[in-house]
Formats: structure tokens, C-alpha cells, sequence
């Protein structure tokens, strides 16, 4: 890992987890010719506090800002004593605990070898987690350490267990494994007689009747177990759809399980597909499991969905998806897929670990919204609920309809007793929130037709001839936040989504503002 993409994995952490984007930051990385340079730049103002610093501060996570990152092993000398001792004092002036944070050079041979060869569990952790480092190979290795009681094994041991002819290999994938952790902290060693000895970052090692055992590092056992790494984990995968071949929406509906051409050879039973609805929706709808692969023939039960079957006949392998979920509303987007990694859907491919973060993000979203389908509660006055979808959309339609009859003053009173009330979860097979109807109608009659973020008049008229807007909670139910006209603006349907699906700092600061006028 390059410092760039230490930087640019900070800034998509800080992104999905703190809703911010530190885009002044991004820009001087472009000015200054890399993140290098930027930081170096950053750092030249003494004793500044950076907004940026400041909502990470809140947010509880320093460990994502510059300041912090700089200190870690791989890019601490790259940095002035100067420079590291002013990011120290930004941080202590934070209330950071900067006891461990050292502005003395840590290059020299001694500390090299002592810092790699003691690797910590958190430092196992973090490099673990990055994808590049365990290779495939190295998982069957593995497990064969975790599954002897005392964690120890001999390269023999491993040859005959891994189905080698001799101990070369064995000896290659150790030194291997080894030393891309070494080169991820930016670590090298001088040789000691034939090798380096890479192994001694993973390994203890003794020689026992005259044969040599390795002993997995214990923080490294216990970061292999923490990360569930040697488990038998689905590999998630993307799949495009075509409207003008295939109507996804009606097998949806109709079957439980879908046959589909194979075009890769490694998917395995269990691995997730989800299948992205291509132009003119270009979002990702449906998620399945693979329940059967490499069918030399398809079931065709679902012929009444083919628009155009040209494209799926005569081909020699087949998989049977069984859909899992659809996602209702909060949809994952291509230009969403491109902001993570995926400039294009045009067969089936694997996900990088953005992307799935970001579908799975959008996934809980979509869940947090979706109907509910259970009892009223009972502890909850029955002028502060409406029920969401499910059984009970009668019952909300006779809400929403009392709270429209009411005169203005009316119902920004009901709405106003609302007051710091929390809607409270139903919890079902999903969570789903209840909401206040006068709250909901108060903020759209407030809105006087115009959409609160972009200020263009409401898109269309509902049957009632009134201007369509939607009610939208700025700080998420999902997040805690109070179902009150403070905290509620009234958006266009295509403002609505930006906010569920984007969530931008600066649009809800905008919207907070203009709830406060």
C-alpha cells in the first residue's frame, strides 16, 4: 500500500462512516501533486485546527485524520521531526492520547527487526484487512497451523498436508506471506546466512530432534480468528441485467429461483449475486444466493420472462440463483458503484470491498424504511402514530387524511406537542419506524410547494391537485434522530432519494439552517 491509498482508504472511511468528505483536502492532493506533498503543506500552519479535524474529533475518530495516520510506522519517516511534532500537538490539543506517538526517526536495522518481528494484534488487524495480502494459497497454509492444538507445524508436515513433493513450495508460501506484511510497513531485512528469515514476522521457530517447527505468532492467531478469515465466506459478486432481454421484475414475482449463463468458472454454491438492472434504471435491485453451478443445461420455467432469449441460448454452463431480497427504495446507483471502484457492469464480475460496503449500506437504508408489517403498539397515544405500509396502510391513509383536514393552527399544534417524543421501533424481521402524520403534513404546508434543498416548485400535483413533496427526516429516525417539524423538511421526490442515497454533510447542515429561520 502506497501512502496515496492510505489516504484515499481514509477518505472513503470518513466518508461512509462520518457522512464527511474532506473535498478541500482532495483538491490540494490534485494541486500538490500527491498526499505527500499535501500533508506536508497541511502541516506548515502552526498549531491550525482544521474543520475537518474538528468533525472527526466528534465523530470519535481521529484515527482517520492525517495527524494520526502519519504516525504509523510505514510513513512516519517520511515526515519531518518538525512536521510530526506539530500533527502531535494538533492532536493533544484534541485530548488524543499521544503518549505513544514518538516524533524520533524509527528507521534504523534495530528498530526495524524489533517492530516487525512483535507485531502487535491491532497492527496484525490492520494489515490483515487489506486485501492484497492473503492470497488464496495461503488459506489451506493456514489452517493447518489453526487446526493443530499447539499451533506449530514443520515444513514436512505442511508438504504432506498441502500435497507438495518436497518442502520448496512450503518454505516459498511462509517467506511470502511473510514479507508482504514486511513490505506493507515498509520494512526490509538484511539477509541472515541464506535468507532473510521473513517467516520470524508470522512465526516463532525452534528446531526439535533435528527438524524445524514454526509456531504461529499468537496476535496473529488471534487477528486470523477476529476477522473470521480461515471461515468459509460467500464471495459477492455483480451481475448485469438487460431490460430488453430479460423482465427481472416478473421472475421476481413469480419464481423462486432463476437459472442464469455461468461465465465464470470459480463461483461457488452460497456466493451472493446481486443483479443490477441496467439502462434506463441503472440501480442494483435484487440480491441472490447461487444454490447450483456448472448446469449443463437451464430450467426454463421462466420462458414468459424472455423479451429476447437470444442472448442465454446455447451456452454451456448455467447457475441457479435463488432471490434472497429486493431492494424497495433506496437504491444502489451506477454513479454510486463508479464513486467505489466499478466504472462499468457489462458481465458478471466480483466485488471490491467498497462497492459491497456501499450496497450493503444502502441495503440497511432500504430495510430501515420498508413496510411495516406487525401490532400497534399500545404504549404510544394514539395522536402520535402512524403506521408505515403493511396491513395497516388503511389506518395510515385515515391518519394522513385527518391531519390534511385540519386548519393551519391546528395542525402545527398537534404537530408541536410532537415536542423531543422518539418514534418507536417495531421490530419484526426488519426495523421500522412510526411516524407522526401532523409532523409529515405540517412541514410540506410550511414548504408552500417548494422543495427545501434545491427551491424548485414541487414536480407534479398529487389527485388532489396539491404540490407532490415528500417528508424527509434530516438526522434519520435509524440515527436517533427526533420525529419533530425541527428536524423534518419537506424535499421533491428527486431530492428525497439524493438524501438517503448521498447523504451530504453540507445538504443537511443546509437544511437544519433553513428549519431554523
Amino acid at each position: 500500500m502506497t501512502f496515496d491509498e492510505r489516504i484515499q482508504k481514509a477518505i472513503l472511511d470518513s466518508k461512509n462512516e462520518c457522512h464527511y468528505t474532506p473535498k478541500a483536502f482532495i483538491k490540494m492532493i490534485d494541486d500538490y501533486d500527491g498526499a505527500k506533498n499535501a500533508v506536508k503543506k497541511l502541516l506548515a500552519s502552526k498549531n491550525q485546527i482544521t474543520d475537518g479535524l474538528t468533525k472527526l474529533c466528534m465523530y470519535g475518530r481521529l484515527d482517520l485524520c492525517i495527524e494520526r495516520i502519519i504516525f504509523e510506522p510505514e510513513w512516519h519517516d517520511m515526515f519531518s521531526k518538525e512536521e510530526l511534532t506539530e500533527a502531535r500537538n494538533r492532536l493533544k490539543s484534541l485530548n488524543y492520547d499521544v503518549s505513544n506517538l514518538s516524533v524520533e526517526p524509527l528507521n534504523t536495522k534495530s528498530n526495524n527487526q524489533n517492530f516487525i518481528f512483535n507485531l502487535s494484534l491491532e497492527q496484525f488487524l490492520e494489515v490483515l484487512k487489506t486485501e492484497s495480502i492473503i492470497h488464496s494459497s495461503d488459506i489451506p497454509l493456514l489452517k493447518c497451523f489453526i487446526e493443530e492444538e499447539n499451533k506449530t507445524q514443520s515444513a514436512p508436515q505442511l508438504t504432506s498436508k498441502l500435497g507438495y513433493s518436497d518442502i520448496g513450495p512450503v518454505n516459498a508460501l511462509v517467506g511470502k506471506f511473510a514479507k508482504r506484511i514486511a513490505d506493507y510497513f515498509g520494512v526490509s531485512l538484511e539477509r541472515d546466512g541464506n535468507s532473510p528469515g521473513w517467516w520470524r514476522i508470522i512465526a516463532d521457530g525452534q528446531e526439535i530432534d533435528g527438524t524445524f517447527y514454526w509456531t504461529l505468532k499468537e496476535n496473529l492467531i488471534k487477528a486470523l480468528n477476529e476477522l473470521h478469515i480461515l471461515e468459509n465466506k460467500p464471495t459477492y459478486w455483480i451481475m448485469p441485467s438487460n431490460e430488453e432481454n430479460y423482465d427481472i421484475e416478473k421472475a421476481y414475482l413469480k419464481y423462486h429461483t432463476i437459472d442464469w449463463h455461468q461465465t465464470i468458472k470459480k463461483i461457488e454454491i452460497d456466493d451472493i449475486v446481486y443483479l443490477y438492472k441496467t439502462a434506463p434504471d441503472q440501480i442494483v435491485r435484487f440480491k441472490c444466493v447461487v444454490t447450483a453451478v456448472n448446469k449443463k443445461s437451464a430450467n426454463r420455467k421462466d420462458v414468459d420472462c424472455y423479451r429476447d432469449s437470444s442472448p442465454f441460448e446455447n451456452k454451456d454452463c448455467y447457475m441457479t440463483l435463488k432471490f434472497l431480497n429486493r431492494i424497495e427504495e433506496v437504491f444502489p446507483t451506477m454513479q454510486g458503484l463508479q464513486e467505489v471502484g466499478i466504472p462499468v457492469i457489462r458481465r458478471l464480475q466480483e466485488l471490491p470491498e467498497a462497492a459491497l460496503q456501499y450496497i450493503e449500506k444502502c441495503e440497511n437504508e432500504d430495510r430501515n424504511i420498508q413496510r411495516f408489517d406487525g401490532n400497534i403498539p399500545t404504549d404510544i397515544p394514539s395522536d402520535h402514530w402512524s403506521i408505515v405500509g403493511g396491513d395497516e396502510e388503511e389506518l395510515k391513509e385515515k391518519k394522513e387524511n385527518e391531519a390534511k383536514g385540519l386548519s393551519d393552527s391546528e395542525l402545527y399544534e398537534r404537530a408541536k406537542q410532537q415536542g423531543e417524543l422518539k418514534p418507536k421501533g417495531h421490530v419484526t424481521t426488519t426495523s421500522s419506524y412510526i411516524r407522526n402524520a401532523y409532523v409529515a403534513e405540517a412541514s410540506k404546508r410550511r414548504a408552500n410547494g417548494i422543495c427545501q434543498l434545491c427551491g424548485q416548485p414541487a414536480p407534479f400535483t398529487d389527485k388532489n391537485g396539491k404540490p407532490y413533496l415528500e417528508s424527509h427526516h434530516i438526522i434519520w429516525l435509524s440515527e436517533g434522530g427526533s420525529d419533530t417539524l425541527d428536524n423534518t423538511a419537506a424535499l421533491c421526490p428527486n431530492c428525497h432519494k439524493k438524501m438517503h442515497i448521498v447523504n451530504n454533510p453540507d445538504d443537511v447542515i443546509k437544511l437544519q439552517l433553513i428549519n431554523k429561520q
